[in-house]
């Protein structure tokens, strides 16, 4: 049981370690806080998912299409939000405002194509398994 439990730890720690890295490498590259970060890790998921559902993608290929999926939105963010803000020369706290916004809408516009209800990858996707260590 403990042994469970530090697996789910170090798997969520994992998570939480992508989130700080991708927070780190953003506001070192371009000097903005932004914090619609975690929609468009969400949109993300959600391009995965509907890769393998509908497109019938191996996970392999969800993955990679989600990577440039997500690519894609953060570069719309950064050419019709951010760039016209850096070109007036805004201060830091007005693109931190703009990408507040721009994660209200990206969650919203998930919630208005897929519904509030949580989704699922298809079952039978990954090896369920039991893997027994010592």
């Amino acid at each position: 049981m403990l042994a469970q439990q530090l697996v789910n730890a170090l798997s969520l720690g994992c998570v939480y370690a992508l989130f700080a890295l991708g927070f780190t490498l953003i506001f070192g590259v371009l000097g903005v806080i932004n914090l619609s970060h975690g929609a468009v890790f969400m949109v993300g998921a959600y391009a995965a998912e509907q890769a393998v559902a509908h497109f019938a993608l191996p996970l392999w290929g969800a993955l990679l299409f989600a990577f440039l999926f997500s690519g894609g939105v953060g570069l719309v963010i950064d050419l019709l939000v951010l760039r016209p803000l850096r070109a007036r020369g805004a201060p830091h706290l007005i693109p931190m405002i703009a990408t507040i916004g721009v994660g209200i809408i990206l969650t919203n516009a998930v919630q208005g194509l897929f519904g509030a209800q949580n989704i699922r990858f298809p079952s039978g996707l990954v090896s369920d398994r039991t893997l027994t260590v010592a």
